[in-house]
This record gives C-alpha cells, structure tokens and sequence, in this order.
C-alpha cells in the first residue's frame, strides 16, 4: 500500500531507502489507516496551514536558522557541516516537540537564504498519535543520556525489543554519536534487520512508523547529499 502510494510519484525515491519487511510488520489494516492520512494530508490543504504555522512558531522559539517563509537566496551558502547541524536540529526539534511534523527534509527542498535556510517542503506531513509519540520520545532521551534501563523500557512499549541490537548500530552506538557518516544503503540494512527480529518475534507495530520511516529517509538522504560526519548528540542536546 506505501509501496503503491509512492509509486510514480516524487517520492518514489523513497521506496529504496526503506525496507521490505516494513510493510510484514504492520497489520495491514493500520498501514493502510496511515496511508489514507499522509495521501488525505497531501491532497486536502487545507489543514496544512495549521500545521505549517506551528512549525513556523516552533522555529522561532528555538532559534534555528531554518525559515517556512519565504526570502530571497543568497548566492553563497553557508557551510555544508552547519546546514547539517540545522536539518538534524529540525529533525528532533520536529519529533520531540510538537504534535505534528512535516516530513520532507531531502537536500532539495532547502536554500540558502539571508537568515540561514529556506525550507520549501511537500505537503506531506502526520499528525503523531500521542501513544507512539511519547515512547519515541522516551528513547530518543535514554539513548542520548545513556539511561540503558529506560531506553529498554522505552523499546518494550514500542514493541521494538527483538530489535535492540540493531536499533542500536543504526542509531549509530554510542561511542560515534559526534561523528556519525549517514549513508541510506546502512540505514536501509540496519532497519531490514530490526523489522526481520520484529517479525520473527510476532511483534505488531504502531501505525505511525510509516511515517517515521519516510521522515528518517528523508534525513538520511540530505546528511549523505551533504556528506561527511555530523555530531548527531550535539543536534539532540541543542533541541532537549
């Protein structure tokens, strides 16, 4: 059903950064339910504006040089390296602090600008279900605070503990979260390999990792456009 959605479009890219065995982990009924919301949210506008301005707000208060609005492009961009810091800021700043997320973050849709980036993203975005949203939150903290105890607690209430040990290498381990290289082909393994213990395990995911996997993908492809290493624990702690 992503597959289908996807399929001709423009995000049909995508459909090679995730894995197969996502689509034999989620019932068939939910994926669809989330697939009918992220198709509903890009065709219908008409509560994007709602969502767009939250996000606007939440750029304002944090200070991250990353604009909704409009300006006129410059034509020198600032430093790749610093651009990445700003796109993984917006990435957790998105997850860990409003309701809702607008996913398009490829290396297409930013431009340098007089205030530090234009963001120009597709109208594609989901509104979190609170039940996914808090555990995700919870073990994006105990993963970066090194809290072994809670990020265990945080993977059981997701239904993620079979897949621990490679949630961890795609997290990137957490002796190189100050240099971490993004390359899609490791995160398509890494998430193959944690979707294959969930299967295995009879584990049944929420609906709303459809949406986090195409945010991820996203994220993935504009860190490996850009290149290099990106202290990832820097980008979290700016945001928490």
């Amino acid at each position: 059903m992503l597959a289908e959605w996807l399929k001709g479009s423009e995000w049909s890219i995508l459909l090679d950064l995730v894995s197969p065995k996502f689509f034999d982990v989620l019932p068939a009924r939910e994926l669809q339910r989330e697939i009918r919301a992220l198709g509903s949210n890009y065709v219908n506008r008409s509560r994007l504006g709602a969502v767009r301005a939250r996000v606007d707000a939440l750029l304002e208060q944090s200070r991250l040089p990353v604009r909704l609005r409009a300006e006129r492009a410059l034509a020198e961009g600032e430093p790749d390296m610093e651009r990445g810091q700003a796109v993984l800021r917006l990435y957790f700043l998105q997850l860990m602090s409003g309701p809702d997320a607008l996913l398009d973050l490829r290396y297409q849709c930013f431009h340098a600008a007089a205030r530090g980036l234009q963001w120009d993203p597709a109208p594609l975005y989901v509104c979190w279900d609170t039940a996914f949203l808090e555990p995700m939150r919870r073990l994006y903290a105990a993963f970066y605070e090194d809290r072994q105890e809670a990020f265990g607690a945080a993977l059981g209430e997701l239904g993620l503990s079979p897949a621990e040990a490679a949630l961890r290498r795609s997290f990137g381990g957490s002796e190189q979260q100050d240099a971490v290289v993004f390359r899609t082909v490791e995160f398509r393994q890494s998430f193959h390999e944690a979707f294959r213990q969930c299967q295995r395990s009879g584990c049944v995911l929420h609906r709303n990792f459809a949406s986090l996997g195409l945010y991820l993908a996203c994220l993935y492809q504009h860190l490996e456009a850009i290149g290099g290493p990106h202290d990832v624990r820097a980008a979290f702690f700016a945001v928490r």
